[in-house]
């Protein structure tokens, strides 16, 4: 299928299309109009391509590598023999995430599926992160792509890796395919979906979950009730109703589901429901449970009056129900939610006489009813008799109580709670608290007060650097170009510590750079190279939009380097920099795009062409990133014919499948970045009728442009035609 167009005028760079002639494209630089006499892609005619014979393509490269992924092979098999779980991890690697899956075990370098299996069992002895868990998935890749099945172990492995690193559309993926399958799996595994979903995933990926059980007949009594109780903690009382529904067609429902009906109709605030739901089990001639009185308690507080709260607070007396510390609690909750401050005070204080204890969720309540009211005194009074009684805060208490002072900037008070969290190991929400409030004192400028802060915190925890938060104060620094002040942290942190994070010196190189002090920055960069985990993703610090924790430390710091250089007018040492980097990982657009950007504003189409023959010499393919910004070198040096030149001199370097699918999906996204609609639709046909594969991310991006000139038909025709399968275990 061709795309004819006929033009009658040009106005602002845009075509108005009426009939149908010649095809024409409209560039950023010129018209270029091609009629009967239109050249295919493979036969435009350059006298210019003479020159590019001089590209020497190493004939030795398939030899090299494949002897250096037999060396990988070999040093696996005796890290996995010897048990040292990095050493297997980075040949593993270096011989499957890097060459593909698929391209090694068609090779002599395969591995034999014994051995993978006793890596994954290696695997499962280290510490639940998000690198081992992708590993993980890899390894289970190669057994399957091996022809090895899986086991309800191995699902159940996926399973408990993607909750535990919190990637809910990973967990809901590994449980889909294992209900998908012909596998009956146990109870333990059913239960385990149900806390790793519920704990990571939205509303959605339960009521997923639930279908799916119910369809395979697989649902128990103990499972609804953990169902629920999921949708409930999420908020989700309408989809909690739906389950109990089913629940209540099998026969009257059970004690607990009642109590948390209640709970649902009481998220809902639908007072008038939570009364017919009680009296109707009542009427049945069974006491009400402790529990139910309880959420009784909490919607009545929430959503009713105080005298329906002492009605049914006497009722339950009536009936002999035994009143609890929870019961007191949930009482002391509902006078807080009705804003009857004293009533509370009241009822804790009579407390005391009756021998009860109140819970910890009382106290907290009702401190934070006085962190509200700006009454600190009241507060800190019962946060004393909290400790008083022996009772553990909880993190919700102790958030509540840093927000307080980070309001009020109480450094010491605030430092207590902190140190305070680390005596309880409650670690990840110190940690997020730390980060946050120095971030935010960073983000308003105040980054003299972030640092004595960090400071005053690095003495509280006994001389132990946070690397995250020393790479956000110098990174704040490199924003202001305060490079004086950066380095002047760095020189800070290495007294108390010797170790510095790959992060961190990935920031200070930049640091060094941007300050012209190159031999400094080289020198870390070389340090840097020697880490291991410089090649991982660091941590996320969702409060830090710094590309320094979005990227291998190593990524960057090659990056920075790279740019430095093309700064300085040394593109050759730039490429020697990129080339080094080739060698043992697989640099991505942040590295090779500055080197390709001083290209094209130099006009030195060759040397671009020379940095992604580089990349391909060692069994490198450019991504879309790097290719778009070669795509818009030729648009200024080809204002007409753009996408024939550049298809052209991209087949001389290559002819892999998926490096054309790029260089094809570069250009079709650069005209839809500028506007040019009709340029990039034509070349997604010519596109098409060349055999080249389209990928799913050019497919989004025609998807969007059709949707943005209101042709939805031909988007969702696309829509279809993305691909499905086993894509989700390479990211």
């Amino acid at each position: 299928m061709r795309l004819v167009i006929g033009v009658t005028r040009v106005l602002r760079g845009r075509l108005r299309v009426v009939g149908s002639c010649s095809r024409v494209l409209w560039g950023r630089r010129g018209l270029a109009v091609a009629g009967d006499n239109h050249r295919s892609l493979n036969g435009v005619k350059d006298n210019t391509l003479h020159d590019m014979e001089r590209i020497d393509v190493r004939s030795n490269v398939t030899s090299d590598r494949k002897r250096d992924g037999e060396d990988h092979a070999m040093l696996f098999r005796t890290a996995v023999k010897e048990g040292n779980v990095s050493v297997a991890c980075v040949h593993f690697s270096s011989l499957y995430e890097r060459e593909g899956i698929e391209q090694v075990e068609a090779s002599k370098t395969a591995l034999d599926t014994s051995t993978l299996r006793d890596f994954l069992t290696l695997l499962q002895s280290a510490p639940i992160t998000k690198e081992i868990s992708r590993t993980i998935r890899h390894v289970l890749k190669a057994l399957w792509t091996h022809g090895s099945p899986w086991s309800i172990q191995d699902y159940k492995l996926l399973v408990e890796h993607a909750g535990s690193t919190f990637s809910d559309t990973k967990a809901l993926e590994w449980v889909d395919a294992m209900l998908g399958s012909d596998m009956i799996p146990d109870v333990d595994m059913l239960v385990l979906a149900i806390q790793r979903v519920g704990s990571a995933s939205k509303l959605e990926g339960l009521v997923r979950l639930y279908t799916g059980f119910k369809e395979r007949g697989l649902l128990l009594p103990k499972l609804n009730e953990m169902l629920v109780d999921a949708c409930l903690y999420r908020y989700g009382p309408k989809e909690a109703l739906r389950i109990l529904e089913d629940v209540e067609r099998e026969g009257p429902l059970p004690a607990w589901a009642v109590a948390q009906k209640i709970k649902a109709f009481g998220q809902l605030g639908d007072v008038s429901a939570v009364e017919s739901a009680f009296e109707t089990y009542v009427a049945s001639g069974e006491v009400p449970s402790e529990e139910m009185y309880r959420q009784v308690l909490i919607a009545v507080g929430r959503h009713g009056t105080h005298d329906q709260l002492q009605t049914y607070f006497h009722d339950m007396t009536a009936r002999g129900v035994p009143q609890t510390p929870d019961i007191h609690g949930a009482l002391i909750e509902a006078y807080v939610f009705q804003d009857n401050i004293l009533a509370a005070e009241r009822h804790m204080s009579s407390l005391a006489s009756l021998n009860v204890i109140p819970t910890v969720y009382a106290y907290t309540s009702l401190i934070e009813a006085h962190f509200r009211l700006g009454n600190l005194p009241a507060a800190e009074t019962l946060l004393k008799d909290l400790r008083s009684k022996n009772l553990v805060p909880t993190p919700k208490l102790l958030n509540s109580c840093l927000a307080a002072y980070m309001k009020q900037n109480n450094l010491s008070s605030a430092l207590d709670i902190i140190q305070e969290y680390q005596s309880l190991g409650y670690k990840d929400k110190l940690g997020h608290f730390r980060t946050t409030w120095i971030n935010s004192l960073i983000r308003t400028g105040q980054t003299e007060q972030a640092q004595t802060l960090y400071t005053q915190l690095l003495d509280s925890k006994n001389g132990t650097p946070d690397p995250v938060i020393l790479s956000m104060l110098v990174d704040a620094c490199i924003r202001t170009k305060n490079y004086t002040k950066a380095l002047s942290i760095a020189e800070w942190a290495n007294k108390h510590s010797e170790f510095i994070d790959p992060v961190l010196t990935s920031t200070l190189i930049h640091a060094f750079t941007k300050s012209g002090d190159m031999q400094t920055a080289l020198r870390l960069l070389r340090r840097l190279t020697l880490d291991p985990s410089s090649r991982t993703h660091p941590k996320l610090v969702k409060t830090s939009r710094s590309p320094f924790h979005r990227h291998p430390p190593l990524l960057v710091a090659y990056s920075t380097i790279i740019s430095a250089l093309c700064r300085l007018n040394a593109p050759h040492l730039a490429i020697n920099h990129l080339t080094q980097l080739a060698k043992e990982f697989t640099p991505n657009s942040i590295v090779v795009t500055p080197l390709l950007r001083y290209y094209a504003r130099t006009r030195d189409r060759y040397s671009a062409l020379d940095v992604l023959q580089t990349l391909l010499s060692h069994d490198v393919l450019p991504d879309i990133g790097s290719l778009k910004v070669v795509y818009d070198l030729y648009v200024h040096l080809y204002p007409t014919e753009t996408i024939q030149y550049y298809i052209k001199d991209l087949r001389r370097l290559s002819l892999h499948p998926l490096f054309l699918s790029r260089a094809f999906g570069a250009a079709i996204a650069n005209h839809i970045a500028f506007g040019e609609y009709e340029l990039a639709e034509w070349i997604f046909l010519e596109m098409q009728s060349e055999g080249v594969v389209v990928l799913d991310e050019t497919l989004f991006g025609l998807v969007g442009m059709y949707r943005e000139i209101g042709e939805v038909e031909k988007g969702e025709v696309l829509l279809g035609g993305l691909k499905g399968g086993m894509g989700f275990l390479d990211d």
